[in-house]
C-alpha cells in the first residue's frame, strides 16, 4: 500500500502475533526524511493508545525513480520504504 501525501486519517489493522507491513514512496525530485509513529485513536475508552509499534521510526527516501549508489551499483537507493506495524507483547 503506497500512502497518499494527506494519509494522516490511514488506519492499519494487526492481528494477534501478526504484522502489518505499510510502503511509503517519495513522489518528489529530492532526497526527503520520513518518520513514523503510532498515534492513538480518539474516542476510545479513555484514549489508551494500544500496544503498537512501527520499525523503522525514520529513515531516507530517494529522489522519485530512486537514484544510483556511486559506491555499489547492485544497492540503488530506494525512492520509498516499508513499514512494518505490530503488535508488542
Amino acid at each position: 500500500m503506497a500512502l497518499p501525501a494527506d494519509a494522516s486519517g490511514l488506519t492499519v489493522a494487526v492481528a494477534d502475533g501478526m504484522t502489518s507491513v505499510v510502503e511509503v514512496a517519495n513522489g518528489e525530485r529530492t532526497w526527503e526524511r520520513f518518520y513514523a509513529k503510532i498515534v492513538p485513536r480518539k474516542g476510545t475508552a479513555n484514549d489508551v493508545p494500544e500496544p503498537f509499534g512501527v520499525r523503522p521510526v525514520t529513515g531516507w527516501l530517494a529522489p522519485r525513480g530512486g537514484a544510483n549508489n556511486a559506491c555499489d551499483e547492485n544497492n540503488p537507493y530506494l525512492d520509498s520504504a516499508c513499514l512494518e506495524v505490530y503488535r508488542c507483547i
